[in-house]
């Protein structure tokens, strides 16, 4: 990326690239637009915390897609355990 941007210009911009695919994916897979904005919101807070994986990477889609594939299984599994609970 461009030495003169900020880091928050940067994140921003991989922000507006990524946002609605990983919103989309995660809605496909749990149909609920709140759990989907929830883990939308968790893979983009934990990136944010970890400059060094996204900052100057071309492979980052792919990273962003595992992040969120695992942020949805763990959230299933997760909502399941919370139902058996229940019972």
């Amino acid at each position: 990326m461009d030495k003169d941007i900020t880091l928050e210009q940067e994140f921003d911009l991989v922000f507006k690239a990524h946002y609605s695919l990983v919103k989309n994916f995660a809605l496909m897979l749990l149909k609920s637009g709140q759990d989907a904005d929830d883990i939308a919101q968790d893979v983009f807070t934990r990136l944010w915390a970890k400059p060094q994986i996204w900052q100057d990477n071309p492979g980052i889609d792919k990273y962003i897609y595992a992040m969120t594939k695992h942020a949805i299984f763990d959230f299933l599994k997760i909502g399941r355990a919370s139902c058996r609970e229940r019972v």
